[in-house]
């Protein structure tokens, strides 16, 4: 097995696993290392963490698609890994920001 398939294959495991594991999370998932989400701030953590994992799972469909795609076409293959990476964390961190607005705990004083 190629190293390319054998690097996006742990990376779209890896990835996946982020995904199981926000969804079983009981505290809220955080999005960058490093860093936590106070439970205060969160409105709804189980759905929240849900949306985290769906999230995630999403993103790590560029990594099982190039896996599948690299034996009909290698170039194609890293031309997804390639773009889906580079520009796909875009939405990516649009998608987390997105969750977090949904779910943040609404300021009464603001309504």
């Amino acid at each position: 097995m190629p190293i390319f398939i054998q690097t996006n294959l742990f990376v779209a495991i890896l990835i996946a696993g982020l995904g199981f594991y926000a969804w079983r999370r009981e505290k809220p998932m955080w999005f960058w290392s490093g860093t936590t989400v106070d439970p205060k701030t969160i409105s709804d953590v189980r759905a929240y963490n849900h949306a985290n994992a769906i999230m995630w799972w999403v993103y790590s469909l560029i990594f099982w698609t190039s896996v599948l795609v690299y034996s009909h076409n290698p170039f194609l293959s890293e031309l997804i890994i390639t773009f889906g990476v580079t520009i796909g964390f875009i939405p990516l961190y649009l998608a987390y920001f997105l969750i977090r607005r949904k779910y943040r705990v609404k300021d009464k004083a603001k309504e």
